[in-house]
């Protein structure tokens, strides 16, 4: 196989596996047990193990810097993934550690460990199967798709820090409610909703006022979040109009930011 055949596979692949890293996250909400354990091979594929565990972290952390997950003004994309990757792996490893101590269980029921090690055993039989070839686009194909689950993940919360003592709420995730994505992600872009009402099935998940919102779609800002000067050009003046708004007017969300004037 050619190296420009092999790039344009791994690309493909890579886009269906990050579709299925919104279905995973989806899935992982579920109470039933085998919806989870989907969830949990889903992201084994793209040798992201540790999401299921550190997904609920992040619902508790969001807006804190140091917890990942939410990038401070200025970072980019580039900058912003590795460091969210290795920043969820921590967490997850911490988080999951201490429930194993609580629940007196031995090192192997560590779901990081499992999760990865399942990922990593994907990769040897591609390996075993189709040699370098199939390495290359397994561990390429999961990489594409972390990546692209970062960047929503960029595009989510960019710049929305909580303050000091300050509650997570609508305030704290970017909207941008164009039918056509949330057809495509489960309804992903009512963020806000989702992040105070995590059990809540998709299609149950609706706009709330005092969300922020994109000034274009995630699909159009995922595109546009590749090109740092451009991203920070369309978004640090909204990021501007919050912090005046909050300031200035007990965080009424000024007309050209409100979501509720999305259409």
């Amino acid at each position: 196989m050619s190296g420009t055949a092999l790039a344009a596979l791994t690309v493909g692949v890579g886009f269906g596996s990050a579709a299925a890293i919104c279905t995973a996250h989806e899935l992982m909400h579920r109470r039933s047990q085998f919806d989870v354990l989907l969830a949990r091979l889903m992201t084994a594929t793209c040798l992201y193990g540790h999401m299921v565990v550190e997904h609920f972290h992040h619902h508790a952390t969001v807006g804190e810097v140091a917890a990942g997950a939410t990038a401070p003004r200025g970072m980019s994309i580039y900058r912003f993934a590795p460091t969210d990757f290795l920043h969820g792996l921590r967490n997850a490893w911490t988080v999951e550690s201490a429930r194993i101590q609580r629940a007196g269980a031995g090192w192997w029921r560590n779901r990081v460990l499992q999760d990865n090690a399942l990922g990593l055993g994907l990769a040897v039989v591609f390996f075993a199967a189709f040699g370098s070839t199939g390495l290359i686009l397994f561990i390429g194909q999961a990489v594409f798709a972390a990546f692209c689950f970062e960047v929503i993940t960029y595009i989510h919360h960019y710049g929305l820090v909580r303050g000091d003592d300050e509650e997570a709420g609508p305030q704290h995730a970017w909207a941008h409610h164009c039918w056509l994505t949330n057809c495509l992600t489960f309804n992903n872009t009512f963020q806000s909703d989702h992040h105070l009402r995590p059990g809540t099935p998709y299609y149950e998940l609706h706009a709330m006022y005092g969300a922020p919102r994109l000034p274009a779609s995630y699909f159009t800002m995922f595109c546009v979040a590749l090109v740092p000067a451009l991203w920070r050009r369309l978004m640090d003046p909204r990021l501007d109009a919050l912090a005046e708004a909050r300031g200035i007017l007990s965080c009424e969300l000024p007309a050209s930011v409100r979501v509720e004037h999305c259409r």
